[in-house]
């Protein structure tokens, strides 16, 4: 493997004897073991500082677990792509995965050639997406936004913005938008999540009394009408969203987020 193209993994672990065979397996495979951590905070502040392109982390780990760990590093600009690894998955644990949006959970034990290729396609994708910013979600959701018409002036629309910028990176998080979204969008403008819903009801209220049925069509298909009414707010993001990734995985030829393998 060229030395541009080497992946970095920062891995996190509960075994030390373990992640001593992981790191050797991954930088038999070509990859470069960027640091090694045994417990949360410390598995958060490595991958940050070592610039990872992927974080693999064990979902059980001393303080913060795996998930906790993911949902932290993703809080941070330009994260790292992020495997989660357990040996099983609970109801409360697949709860958690869509607010915690890991790029991949894996079921171990995995065999290396699988591990292997899906690091190098989470690496790909982050490097192709975050770090080098090949396709711009800034700039396609701005234009989306004023081709539906949302008033630029409105609270609503800087909520919609933030929402389908986060959304759009991490499409699982629409999962539960009451309460991973609208919570995290409330903290980021100093606001409540009660306030984050009104505001974007109103901006998508006003937007749809607004559009010409064309570009409706041209974005929500038939799945919205006079008849229907209006979309909820949730089915708004997630149709703008799907856009988005859809036009960005054409793009970028890059795999979507939130995979969950099984076993071999």
């Amino acid at each position: 493997m060229k030395n541009e193209e080497e992946i970095s993994v920062f891995i996190a672990g509960s075994d030390a004897s373990e992640l001593f065979v992981m790191s050797s397996l991954l930088s038999e495979c070509g990859m470069r073991v960027a640091g090694t951590a045994e417990c949360g905070n410390d598995a958060v502040s490595g991958v940050l500082k070592t610039g990872a392109d992927v974080l693999l982390t064990e979902f059980i780990l001393a303080g913060d677990d795996g998930l906790s760990v993911c949902r932290r590093v993703k809080e941070k600009a330009n994260p790292p792509a992020v495997i989660v690894t357990s040996p099983y998955i609970s109801g409360f644990i697949s709860s958690q995965i869509p607010n915690a949006g890991p790029d991949c959970f894996l079921i171990t034990p995995v065999n290396s050639a699988k591990l292997t290729q899906t690091i190098s396609d989470c690496a790909r994708y982050r490097r192709g997406v975050c770090r080098n910013g090949s396709y711009d979600y800034e700039g396609h959701i701005s234009d989306i936004l004023k081709n539906i018409g949302v008033p630029v002036n409105l609270k609503g629309y800087r909520l919609i913005f933030d929402a389908l910028l986060i959304s759009s990176r991490r499409p699982s998080c629409l999962c539960g938008i009451m309460d991973g979204l609208y919570p995290k969008l409330a903290s980021m403008h100093s606001s409540t999540a009660a306030r984050v819903e009104r505001n974007i009801r109103n901006a998508v209220e006003i937007a749809f009394d607004r559009c010409d049925p064309v570009t409706l069509e041209k974005y929500f298909g038939n799945t919205v009408s006079a008849e229907r009414g209006k979309p909820t707010n949730g089915e708004f993001l997630s149709m703008i969203t799907q856009k988005l990734v859809l036009d960005a995985r054409l793009e970028n030829e890059m795999p979507m987020d939130g995979r969950v393998f099984s076993r071999n």
